[in-house]
């Protein structure tokens, strides 16, 4: 569906419980339109299907501690491209839908 779609679909969620709406929009639009719009197509392969039938919950994370790490300056992750992979350095705290 669209995101105008989505959002009336959020809206009548939170009416009837906004921590489940909150949950809901964070699989729906923070995770898996995120992964849809830029990821590339094996990552898609490999997650969507299973996102979107419900079987994966979908999650975001925050890339450090601070709530907005970006205002503040203090972003304290880092990723460092070894060749066919990135080695994270770091921490995190706020997983939005991680268990």
């Amino acid at each position: 569906m669209d995101l105008f779609k989505s959002g009336l679909v959020l809206q009548a969620f939170a009416r009837w419980n906004h921590a489940m709406a909150l949950a809901w929009v964070a699989h729906d639009n923070l995770c898996v339109n995120n992964l849809y719009r830029n990821a590339d197509e094996p990552l898609r392969r490999e997650y969507l299907p299973g996102l979107c039938s419900g079987q994966l919950v979908g999650a975001s994370g925050s890339p450090s501690p601070e709530p907005d790490p970006m205002r503040s300056g203090s972003m304290r992750t880092t990723a460092r491209n070894c060749g066919d992979h990135y080695l994270i350095n770091g921490s995190k705290l706020f997983i939005t839908n991680g268990p």
